[in-house]
């Protein structure tokens, strides 16, 4: 009678040990993080406005004239480029790009990027609307003071 509780006992108990060992050697690895770079592409719409008499033709925060185009590029490569270094995740972001048409903006919104900034200048409406597509991520950056106006 003994060895037969003995051998119950143990066959109770074999399946619970048969567990732990097994979870101890199995035990499933998680993957770490896979950080692939953010791709941001810069873009800006831009055109700059034609003087008409009699009229009201100043628009408020956009470029009025071709020279100051550079000085607004070189903020905005500014600001990303510290935004990038306090990102805590890897971003590549290239130069900005200039888009004054239709065409130019189509071309832009088919390039390979994750996210289109666009910093809109001028309001264009048939621009804006080609370089945001419904494929992508689009963020529009309005500057609150970007010039003499």
């Amino acid at each position: 009678m003994a060895s037969t509780g003995i051998a119950a006992a143990a066959g109770l108990a074999l399946p619970a040990l048969t567990s732990v060992a097994l979870s101890h050697s199995e035990k499933p690895q998680r993957q770490r993080p896979i950080f692939c770079p953010l791709k941001l592409q810069p873009v800006i719409s831009r055109d700059i406005y034609q003087r008409k008499l009699p009229t009201s033709w100043r628009v408020t925060g956009a470029i009025q004239k071709e020279q100051e185009l550079p000085d607004e590029e070189q903020r905005i490569s500014r600001d990303l480029a510290t935004m990038a270094s306090s990102a805590d995740f890897p971003l590549e972001i290239p130069r900005p790009v200039t888009v004054r048409n239709i065409e130019q903006a189509v071309a832009v919104a088919k390039k390979s990027h994750d996210v289109l900034i666009i910093y809109a200048v001028p309001r264009d409406r048939p621009v804006l609307e080609a370089l945001a597509s419904p494929d992508k991520w689009n963020l529009m950056f309005l500057r609150p003071r970007s010039g003499p106006l």
